[in-house]
């Protein structure tokens, strides 16, 4: 139980981490910053640095509902299923949401060096 709670943890901190990151950042990026880019590399899209803010609340939004659709397995469903596949199903669904997050904070932080750095 108690390394659920950690994995659960770190779960969330992977999550939170680049709003952190973007918060503590966002005073000192430029007003228009880059978000979006072509095929070779230049930004076709310039936007405002909240946009970045945006962008970063995203692993949360994805977090939350990962989160309810793991608590979302009922006892009755468990019982439908052989006990196995039941956690099978909640390790694959864990899996999946933590690389959705794992993405989005390569976005996230992907915009911020550009933002500082261009």
């Amino acid at each position: 139980m108690k390394s659920k709670r950690i994995r659960n943890l770190w779960y969330w901190v992977v999550a939170v981490f680049p709003s952190i990151v973007t918060c503590a950042l966002l005073p000192s990026m430029p007003e228009q910053v880059p978000m979006h880019f072509g095929l070779t590399g230049q930004a076709n899209r310039m936007g405002s640095k909240y946009e970045v803010l945006f962008v970063s609340v995203l692993p949360i939004i994805c977090a939350l509902i990962i989160s309810l659709l793991l608590r979302s397995f009922s006892k009755e469903e468990k019982g439908l299923y052989n006990p196995d596949d039941y956690e099978d199903r909640k390790k694959r669904t864990s899996a999946i949401g933590l690389v959705l997050i794992v993405t989005f904070d390569a976005i996230t932080l992907g915009l911020l060096y550009l933002a500082l750095h261009l």
